[in-house]
């Protein structure tokens, strides 16, 4: 299943949040501290900012507290059927110690309760691509153990596996 631009600027969500929908590489540059200038590398990817569909749906209901989402979700497809991706960027992890299990899964949780639409199996974090093994072993080690879902990788595999 590959990114699918059109069934993405057209979701539910953008229709009610027309601020939600963000360039990819914009949301990229303002999660990682280490970058001086907005990176090209997913030109013209469109993608739903969970945070601020979260923000605006808490405000609707009379600001009650904020659950903890996905960065980012966007539509992935094929021939037969289309889902909703979660991606987590976690590019400013220097103690992988401080990586929960519970923090996780409560953000697949609150991702999961803004969205109607069939969610995609696997649940991508992001990490650099140095620390991406890392986080890795971080996650095999994890007592109790994170679902065989939860998928750790770098921005090239994403870009690899998905566009």
């Amino acid at each position: 299943m590959k990114y699918n631009r059109d069934s993405t600027i057209n979701h539910e969500l953008v229709q009610k949040y027309p601020n939600c929908l963000q360039d990819f590489d914009e949301i990229i540059f303002n999660d990682d501290d280490s970058l001086d200038s907005k990176p090209n590398d997913f030109n013209n990817v469109k993608v739903i900012n969970l945070d601020d569909v979260e923000i605006s749906v808490s405000r609707e209901q009379n600001n009650r507290q904020r659950n903890k989402t996905m960065d980012t979700t966007f539509v992935i497809s094929n021939e037969n059927k289309e889902e909703m991706l979660l991606v987590e960027l976690r590019f400013n992890y220097t103690n992988l110690k401080n990586l929960k299990l519970s923090e996780l899964k409560g953000k697949i949780e609150g991702s999961c309760l803004l969205l109607n639409d069939l969610i995609h199996e696997k649940y991508i974090f992001i990490f650099k691509t140095n620390v991406t093994p890392v986080a890795r072993n971080r996650l095999s080690r994890m007592n109790p153990k994170p679902p065989q879902n939860y998928e750790v990788m770098d921005l090239d595999k994403l870009k690899e596996t998905y566009f």
